[in-house]
């Protein structure tokens, strides 16, 4: 993924539905706060389903764009909030 200011340090994950990729995902986001990756708490990734894409512009802003016909389009969002200590 080409990095840009505003996807710097973004987990990416695709076939997210397809492949029942949230708990994949959540763990990235984590794993991104655990290695210091992410400063403060938050970590931030975009998922998508198969045919779908998101369209970032140089200002940040952001389309979803989906093949025609397609059928479980999507595009999630995802930022942590602040880390969980498990043990």
């Amino acid at each position: 993924m080409i990095q840009t200011p505003h996807n710097n340090n973004s987990q990416t994950d695709t076939h997210f539905e397809q492949q029942d990729r949230m708990g994949r995902f959540l763990t990235f986001l984590a794993r991104n706060i655990q290695d210091g990756e992410e400063t403060g708490t938050s970590a931030k990734g975009i998922a998508v389903n198969e045919q779908s894409a998101l369209l970032v512009e140089k200002d940040g802003s952001a389309k979803v764009a989906t093949q025609p016909g397609s059928t479980n389009a999507a595009v999630y969002l995802g930022k942590t909030n602040k880390v969980l200590l498990l043990v």
